[in-house]
């Protein structure tokens, strides 16, 4: 690999980072929307109007903050507000393996690593909409945890570094999947 080549793949890397990071932490957001509208639809529905929404309990990710619960001062529990946080994870990994499914496709050539990876991505978002959010969490229909995770210490342990080997995976994701793009953008900087 020459030195052009490996400051490509590096560029591709680091742009993949920064896509990974954006995602990941919208990912929280998004999850929260969920709750929030969903939350609302169903109270709408019902002819009641929820009053005071908050999203508290924040954490932070080398700096940058994300929600990790919704809140409203008075609402009716419904079904929808509770599953509407998971329902738009999975909308969300759905939406980001499709779209990294066709970044995937350079030229109709395929890089059958990165659709593998693509699935561990989906397969990551649905185990955390399950496991983490519905059967630890308090997403669910009590609104507390199913299962406590002093119980299950490897579910514990797997679920605490999910997050960032999420992180990792996706960036090698997009930064292999950006590689051809970059070395087209690269070419065309250096025939000029």
């Amino acid at each position: 690999m020459n030195f052009r080549h490996y400051c490509t793949f590096v560029f591709a890397g680091f742009i993949g980072f920064l896509i990974a990071f954006v995602l990941f932490i919208g990912h929280y957001y998004f999850h929260e929307l969920g709750h929030i509208l969903l939350g609302l639809f169903s109270n709408l529905l019902l002819g009641y109007i929820p009053k005071g929404l908050h999203l508290t309990n924040w954490n932070e990710l080398w700096g940058v903050p994300y929600p990790t619960t919704t809140k409203f001062d008075s609402i009716i529990n419904t079904y929808l507000f509770a599953f509407g946080g998971p329902i738009f994870t999975v909308i969300w990994g759905l939406l980001l393996a499709t779209g990294l499914y066709k970044l995937n496709r350079f030229k109709g050539k395929i890089n059958i690593f990165v659709n593998i990876m693509t699935i561990l991505i989906l397969f990551i978002y649905l185990v955390d909409a399950i496991i983490g959010n519905i059967l630890f969490g308090t997403d669910n229909w009590i609104n507390g945890p199913i299962l406590n995770w002093d119980d299950y210490p490897m579910f514990s342990t797997i679920y605490n570094y999910q997050g960032l080997f999420l992180l990792a995976i996706m960036t090698i994701a997009f930064g292999i999947a950006l590689f051809p793009y970059m070395k087209q953008i690269t070419a065309k900087f250096n025939s000029t």
